[in-house]
């Protein structure tokens, strides 16, 4: 970058940033091409199972007129369903991890140049490439590193300058979904 930015912000969790990262990771998870290719999938073949059943007891009539209007309504249920089941159990997650009395809150340390990025707290230490991270995502709140589908490293934005964020963004930029 042209001017020199501080490459480093001290923080720590909010209540509320579990859950608000949890959202993210998992509208992340929902548009992702592996999961909407599981999708149809569990549609085709719920359809077919389902259409099977009507053809042996109703015949092929039966199998079209039914199934024009359940295929779309199964499908609708099919996406809807993990957004509500988020809703619940990950507003629980997150309040449970919060609840009762906390102790002092953990200070995290975040510091990167253009090859590594570093996590420092009392809770331990992670340093990883930039080039070993799976996939990032962002929304208003936070950016997400991904280091597999499962594991993902949470920047709160409310920490960092605009200055900082650009950098973010522009090394993150770099992370080719694998």
């Amino acid at each position: 970058m042209a001017e020199s930015v501080e490459r480093m912000v001290r923080f720590h969790m909010e209540p509320g940033d579990l859950y608000h990262a949890q959202k993210l990771n998992f509208r992340i998870l929902l548009f992702s091409r592996s999961f909407l290719i599981m999708l149809v999938r569990v549609w085709l073949l719920s359809m077919l199972a389902y259409g099977g059943l009507l053809y042996v007891q109703s015949g092929w009539g039966e199998v079209f007129s039914v199934l024009s209007w359940f295929g779309p309504l199964f499908l609708v249920v099919l996406w809807c369903t993990p957004w509500a089941v988020m809703a619940f159990l990950g507003w629980r997650t997150a309040r449970r991890t919060t609840r009762g009395p906390q102790p002092d809150p953990i200070v995290i340390t975040v510091a990167w140049d253009d090859t590594i990025i570093s996590w420092n707290s009392t809770a331990g230490e992670a340093k990883t490439k930039w080039a070993d991270f799976v996939k990032a995502g962002q929304d208003e709140n936070f950016i997400l590193l991904f280091e597999s589908d499962a594991l993902y490293r949470i920047i709160p934005k409310r920490v960092l300058s605009a200055a900082q964020l650009a950098d973010l963004n522009t090394l993150s930029a770099g992370i080719k979904p694998r």
